[in-house]
């Protein structure tokens, strides 16, 4: 039973509760002379009355409060009173990693490195003292915005953690910890664990961030623990900079000596991929300077830094946008066809045109991968107004693999990309044209001879999410509440589509509702100008765009991108699709 509202906890009163888990809850309180907000975790009463539970627990406070540290979550005060132990700790408003993991599947790359190496540089001061956290995983990082807007991660949950002549109970020579990140001498001899276990955990941590996986998945517990012990995972791709994949290979080691030898050396690794990858992509916004024409008198410094980054993309875009061809005017009007059982389908005709695909500068959480910005040009294409609905699947298939279904207008969810791509080509039946995709098993080729119904391309997409306007959103900031459905409004389910502002050119719910699969492979942009552009040849994942009913304002950016395996399914992952352009009498 928990604490209610008005409960005293030692000098703190409850005001509600924030969260609940196995081993504790956690509070917001009030210190009642000081007037200051806190967070307290409280140990359960079952677990409190015993006393080794207690200790360690109470013990987990005493060293996380030994530590200032901007990427340490601050512990105050410790409450042991009869019946009630509880941590103090400051009031944090974000979202676990995990969490967003969960949400976003994965961490574009340069953010995956910064949040690493923040996390790293917490561990390099508690490793100092011969401290080992032993319990690293993405619901133990707490990603804040700092003053600045920029996200912190903050560590957490010291409650196993392994001390340097302080072994607290006869646990310590018992495996404790979270079995996928876990070394593999953590799961032989738990008791002699050191510095390097954190390091390995770690390195699981940041394959996890940018591959959207776990290294060491398997179907029981057995399974992952013998391809932990055998160092058995899966190459994190040719998706991720080579300098990154190298770093997480070494952290994964099976043993502990050809590991990095310290948090500090795994961190310079990132630092020097980091820097690696800031000069490519100086490579790559040069040789979209020139290809644009932009007269210039620029050289890479050696160590090109995100301030040189941003004013050389800055004075791109300002180019672009001076020199690109005025927008295409708004489309007139739709084009509304008959499913079977007479659902209706309405198209928009989009005009041939061209638009600056990409981020500027000054955009808000805006990441590498979204530039260099770069001129795009796209012939006319027809694109369904809104994301499929369930009315409308249901109109072709059987089931309903979505899991809001009370409302057959709500856009169809929890289809992968093959499963959109098989849509598409029942779509096309439906109306006897042919079919844009062969698929061969998991194997898909479009065939760009036929005029059947398929997915949009990213750059489509992007271009029909902009509508004419060169702004962040499809619509003002100020509008996003009127135009998307998302986080802010959404209530944590999808909505009837159709029921927001649509955007200029009469395309609803580009932006949240759910995300949309594309065509492409999800990969670097290729340089300078370029026509009618459909992706990478080779990559793991497809791209997902626009943000769905879970993402943050941020997220609904046009300019955001996002990827997934073609096998991924979610509650938050739909699709629209889009036939290339037809004669008048088609």
């Amino acid at each position: 039973m928990g604490f209610e509202p008005g409960t005293i906890l030692g000098n703190y009163q409850v005001e509600t509760t924030l969260g609940e888990g196995g081993m504790a809850s956690v509070y917001r309180v009030r210190h009642q002379i000081l007037g200051s907000l806190h967070a307290v975790k409280v140990l359960h009463p079952h677990l409190a009355s015993r006393e080794d539970v207690r200790l360690r627990f109470l013990e987990e406070g005493k060293i996380q409060a030994q530590y200032r540290h901007p990427n340490i979550l601050q512990v105050s005060d410790l409450i042991n009173e009869q019946g009630c132990a509880g941590l103090v700790m400051e009031l944090l408003e974000g979202e676990d990693l995990s969490d967003y993991l969960t949400r976003e599947g994965v961490v574009p790359v340069t953010a995956a490195i910064d949040w690493c190496l923040q996390a790293l540089d917490a561990l390099a001061l508690v490793h100092a003292d011969a401290v080992v956290h032993r319990d690293l995983k993405p619901s133990n990082l707490y990603l804040v915005r700092d003053v600045r807007g920029r996200i912190q991660i903050k560590l957490m949950d010291f409650g196993i953690a392994k001390v340097r002549d302080r072994q607290l109970t006869n646990h310590d020579g018992g495996m404790m910890g979270t079995l996928c990140y876990m070394s593999p001498e953590q799961l032989e001899q738990p008791a002699a664990v050191d510095q390097q276990t954190d390091v390995f955990a770690m390195g699981a941590i940041l394959y996890e961030m940018v591959c959207g996986r776990s290294p060491f998945d398997g179907e029981s517990d057995f399974q992952i623990m013998r391809r932990i012990s055998e160092g058995q995972y899966t190459a994190p791709g040719s998706d991720i900079p080579p300098t990154v994949a190298a770093a997480v290979v070494t952290a994964l080691k099976v043993n502990p000596s050809e590991r990095f030898a310290s948090a500090t050396d795994f961190a310079d690794a990132l630092h020097e991929a980091s820097r690696t990858e800031r000069y490519r992509r100086a490579l790559r916004l040069l040789a979209a300077v020139e290809s644009a024409g932009l007269p210039h008198r620029w050289w890479i410094p050696d160590s090109p830094d995100d301030g040189w980054l941003r004013g050389m993309e800055g004075r791109l875009q300002d180019w672009l946008q001076k020199h690109a061809p005025p927008p295409p005017s708004r489309p007139e009007g739709g084009q509304r066809i008959a499913l079977p059982g007479g659902v209706p389908l309405e198209l928009i005709s989009l005009p041939a045109g061209s638009f600056v695909r990409g981020s500027a500068p000054g955009e808000p959480d805006r990441h590498a991968d979204e530039g260099p910005p770069h001129t795009v040009h796209l012939s006319a294409f027809r694109m369904m107004s809104t994301p499929v609905t369930q009315g409308q699947w249901l109109a072709l298939s059987d089931t309903n693999p979505s899991g809001f279904t009370d409302d057959t207008s709500r856009p169809v969810e929890q289809v992968s990309w093959m499963t959109a791509i098989r849509f598409c080509n029942r779509l096309s039946a439906a109306f006897e044209l042919e079919a844009a995709y062969q698929i061969d098993g998991e194997d898909v080729r479009w065939d760009r001879t036929k005029h059947g119904f398929r997915l949009p391309t990213e750059a489509e997409w992007e271009y029909a999410a902009r509508a004419g306007q060169t702004t962040p959103y499809g619509c003002a900031e100020e509008a996003l509440l009127r135009s998307c459905w998302f986080a802010d409004n959404a209530e944590e389910k999808t909505s009837p589509v159709a029921q927001k502002a649509a955007n200029p050119w009469g395309l609803y719910d580009l932006t949240g509702n759910v995300y949309e699969w594309c065509w492409d492979r999800l990969g670097p942009y290729p340089d300078g100008e370029i026509t009618a552009p459909t992706g990478p040849e080779l990559g793991e994942y497809r791209v997902l765009r626009g943000g769905s009913f879970r993402s943050t304002a941020s997220d609904l950016r046009v300019a955001f991108r996002n990827g997934r395996q073609p096998a991924f399914s979610h509650c938050s992952v739909g699709f629209r699709c889009v036939i290339g352009a037809l004669n008048a009498d088609d």
